[in-house]
């Protein structure tokens, strides 16, 4: 298991975890893994209720920005947990 799965476990559950396959973005980031230990998340922000539920690009996009503060908590448990060491030679992605 890796660090950041554990730590989005630990702040959201089971049950809300998705391990995606790979997808082609039109990211850099594969540059930064070549150097160091990475990983890439996807906190979900899509919230028809508030009409949060248009795609990146569109005119009406917007997110439900409770989000932001799941995302957060789930990168400070990921630094909580590599701190806490046992992680140093776990796999990051």
């Amino acid at each position: 298991m890796s660090l950041l799965t554990e730590a989005a476990r630990r702040v959201v559950g089971d049950e809300h975890v998705i391990n995606a396959p790979p997808m082609m973005g039109g990211e850099d980031f594969a540059f930064y893994c070549e150097r160091i230990p990475s990983a890439f998340a996807l906190v979900g922000a899509r919230n028809p209720a508030i009409n949060a539920m248009y795609p990146h690009h569109h005119p009406m996009f917007a997110i439900d920005e409770r989000s932001l503060g799941i995302g957060a908590r789930m990168f400070i448990q990921a630094v909580g947990l590599w701190a806490e060491g046992g992680w140093t030679n776990a796999k990051v992605a």
